[in-house]
């Protein structure tokens, strides 16, 4: 798994339509999991939904969801519940959606990781190219 700075994505980012983009991309993995191997679904995704649970987090003490003072210390749980679960289910959806559509794509790219371990952007591009 990679590694992603939140705070700095989210000042560089500065919106909620990006902010949500990244959960969705950071759910990708788990997505993935369900759409391709359903018995294996939660292998793993603690560290996802962890870095998730930041992210949110970080969007509603950024002041993104025109909460201005609030910060996530302050909401009692079921309000951070409620947020998360505006948040987190429907991403994780758009996540399992776009697998879905891309399913024969994403197992390409997964035998060549499986063969190779490390691909590149390079290589996933021409591993695309030729399947299509």
């Amino acid at each position: 798994m990679g590694y992603t700075n939140i705070k700095s994505s989210i000042k560089t980012q500065g919106t909620l339509s990006a902010i949500k983009n990244d959960i969705c991309v950071n759910l990708g993995g788990l997505a993935a999991l369900e759409v391709l191997m359903p018995e294996n679904k939660y292998i793993g995704a603690k560290n996802d939904l962890e870095q998730i649970e930041k992210w949110v987090e970080s969007t509603v003490n950024s002041g993104l969801l025109d909460n201005e003072g609030i910060t996530w210390n302050s909401l009692s749980d079921q309000e951070r519940s409620q947020i998360a679960h505006n948040i987190i289910p429907p991403e994780y959806q758009r996540a399992k959606n776009i697998i879905s559509q891309h399913k024969e794509e994403v197992l390409v790219i997964a035998e060549a990781l499986r063969k190779n371990y490390y691909v590149t952007g390079d290589q996933v591009r021409s591993l695309l190219v030729k399947n299509h």
